[in-house]
């Protein structure tokens, strides 16, 4: 593959030498860890990436606590950012690190199922507002393993965002609903959704067999190897990852966050500032004059 079309993460490595030393990002790239190297690596990446008070609160498996900061986060974040306007035609994807460089496949896929783009823009989201989109995946107990490595590879790495005007679909509430619909399956192929259309088909080309990257891409997917552990059973995992088609990318290919129906509001105050916000109000007010017209010359 030309090396202009590869998924960097936008990292080549220099995130992970910045918290490991190069020996052991060597070791990584090849596996030569035992399970035990891996999982005291996990903690250390855990700390690292999650703080030392939020680590402590994971490590005690003190969810109180963790949500407690999720609140707070989320008052400061959304502080003063009025959603005063009906969500109900508005989705919102952001396209995750792993699949950055594929974003306007992303985009072309939702246009052509009837959606108009009104907004995007490049984000690297930040520690905060990952804890605010995602409180429970910290909290959640069988992702301890594999959650810093996501984390680590997601946070302040670039992503792309895009807000989506449409009509209601049949059988969904809101955009936002059927959007989700849309979002599929991980690690395994469902024609017609992104992670397949898009992540399964585009991430594939990285991956050698089904427990393992192609050299030069092992670390940078998995960074301290922990999701080649866990496909190989050398630690526990509860995902029945040998159902999948691809397990690796079950952990290595999310590619897209998309909220739901009752998420988006939340994550449009954390994602998007005000001046933001204004001026997709004004576009959605646009879009609906157009709608209106066009309605009007049909009669």
């Amino acid at each position: 593959m030309n090396k202009k079309e590869t998924f960097s993460l936008n990292t080549d490595l220099t995130k992970l030498k910045s918290i490991f030393d190069e020996e052991f990002v060597e070791r990584v790239e090849k596996l030569d860890l035992t399970p035990q190297e891996v999982l005291s690596a996990n903690n250390f990446l855990a700390e690292a990436v999650y703080g030392s008070e939020v680590f402590s609160y994971v490590s005690k498996n003190d969810n109180d606590s963790i949500m407690m900061i999720y609140h707070d986060l989320k008052n400061k974040l959304t502080k003063s950012k009025q959603i005063d306007f009906d969500l109900s035609k508005i989705g919102l994807v952001l396209v995750r690190p792993e699949i950055y460089e594929r974003a306007d496949l992303v985009c072309s896929f939702i246009q052509q199922k009837g959606l108009s783009l009104l907004f995007q823009k490049d984000i690297s989201p930040s520690l905060e507002q990952y804890i605010c989109l995602y409180p429970h995946g910290i909290c959640y107990e069988p992702a301890k393993n594999d959650f810093p490595s996501r984390t680590f590879n997601y946070v302040d790495n670039k992503c792309k965002l895009f807000v989506f005007y449409g009509e209601k679909q049949m059988g969904f509430e809101t955009i936002s609903d059927y959007l989700n619909s849309l979002k599929g399956k991980l690690g395994t192929y469902r024609k017609g959704t992104i992670r397949s259309e898009i992540a399964y088909n585009e991430l594939i080309a990285y991956i050698e067999r089904k427990n393992k990257f192609k050299d030069g891409y092992n670390a940078l997917f998995d960074p301290i190897g922990i999701y080649r552990m866990s496909v190989d059973e050398k630690i526990e995992n509860d995902n029945n990852l040998d159902k999948l088609q691809a397990p690796l990318l079950f952990y290595a290919g999310q590619a897209v966050h998309v909220p739901n129906g009752k998420e988006i509001e939340r994550d449009f105050s954390i994602l998007l500032n005000k001046s933001e916000i204004d001026s997709i109000k004004k576009s959605i007010q646009k879009q609906k004059n157009s709608d209106n017209e066009l309605l009007g010359q049909n009669f």
